[in-house]
């Protein structure tokens, strides 16, 4: 066993998590210290393994890590992912996270469109794997997340136009590709930043054009519309885009698509019921201390009786009982006596799955 594998086992191990494991081992502490120590040189890689095994990092590995990431040249970060892992660890170290804005700002992943040229003979163009800021801007779910300045925000406005005139090239000429994940990234880029940006060259242009072209290629006019599809990948985008909104602006909005969301899983209309009922679960999960989304109590008791008594056709058994099993531990944390709760409450205590024996309690 190699000492990544050997981290990545006690980082799994189901007994030591249960029991908060915060071991203590000569070994142990020898071979995190050496991936900390190793991360200028390669921060891609050492930093996806120190991200797996966050869970058996002390507080003195995390202070560790933090010099190491300070000693690091971020300007050599070619993988978009990790800038979320880096976020993480920077844990809101001022010095750092300046550095980090900087670099994303020269990184070329930064509203990467895939497109490699575009000439009289034709367009060449690639998968796009773009840095997706709204998972690193900072929120009431992401308190270290980073905070961009006015002049920060220009500098990503500036890069953003670029880049989108050149999708708007490639649609006029070549309709069937599509760039809907990295528009809804520009889009919300520009709402979430407005008051920063509103007074650059362009800024309602640029607004108007990016709505335009997002809106298009999302292939639904209206939300309603998207949940109500019975193409899958239509319906999916759909629900990201409700669940996004509401994460991104902390509050409870698209009330009456949620609720057409509810009865989609009560009804266990297809495509996508496995989606919707992660969404949901997840929402319910993250927000359990906001007392606005009780509204839904009657419809999740609801999901909870439809399948204690009715199971979907082909489903990822493991999975759908883990998110059923969230919904009925948020409604015991809310105070709601049912007994479709209490029956999922007991399914945890007594599940074969190590995803739902290993399911943290709620903490106040």
């Amino acid at each position: 066993m190699t000492s990544t594998e050997y981290l990545y086992y006690i980082a799994q191990n189901k007994y030591l998590k249960k029991n908060k494991f915060k071991l203590s081992s000569i070994r142990l502490d020898k071979q995190i210290k050496e991936i900390i120590n190793k991360i200028p040189e390669n921060p891609e890689i050492y930093l996806f393994i120190l991200g797996n095994i966050d869970d058996i990092l002390t507080k003195e590995n995390q202070d560790e890590i933090l010099k190491s990431l300070l000693k690091t040249d971020l300007n050599i970060i070619k993988n978009e992912r990790v800038w979320h892992v880096i976020v993480y660890f920077a844990n809101g170290n001022k010095l750092l996270c300046n550095r980090i804005k900087t670099a994303i700002i020269k990184n070329d992943k930064l509203w990467d469109t895939g497109i490699l040229s575009i000439s009289d003979s034709g367009i060449s163009y690639g998968q796009y794997n773009f840095i997706e800021l709204q998972n690193l801007r900072k929120n009431n779910h992401r308190k270290n997340g980073l905070f961009w300045t006015s002049n920060e925000a220009v500098k990503i406005f500036e890069k953003l136009q670029i880049a989108m005139n050149k999708i708007k090239e490639v649609k006029q000429r070549k309709n069937d590709i599509n760039f809907e994940s990295i528009l809804e990234e520009m889009y919300q880029f520009v709402l979430d930043e407005e008051n920063k940006i509103n007074q650059s060259y362009n800024y309602l242009v640029v607004q108007k054009e990016l709505k335009k072209l997002f809106f298009s290629d999302r292939k639904y006019s209206n939300l309603y519309e998207g949940l109500v599809s019975n193409d899958k990948t239509v319906v999916i985008l759909s629900l990201a885009e409700v669940f996004s909104d509401i994460y991104r602006t902390n509050k409870l909005i698209h009330k009456e698509e949620i609720k057409l969301i509810l009865n989609k899983i009560v009804f266990q209309k297809e495509p996508s019921v496995e989606a919707a009922l992660s969404h949901v679960s997840n929402m319910i999960w993250d927000f359990r201390k906001n007392e606005s989304f009780k509204v839904f109590s009657m419809q999740l008791i609801e999901i909870l009786k439809k399948y204690e008594n009715e199971e979907l056709i082909e489903y990822d058994k493991p999975f759908v009982q883990e998110k059923l099993i969230k919904i009925a531990m948020v409604l015991n944390y809310w105070e709601i006596n049912d007994e479709s709760v209490l029956y999922w409450i007991n399914n945890r205590k007594e599940s074969i799955y190590n995803n739902i024996k290993n399911l943290i309690d709620i903490t106040v």
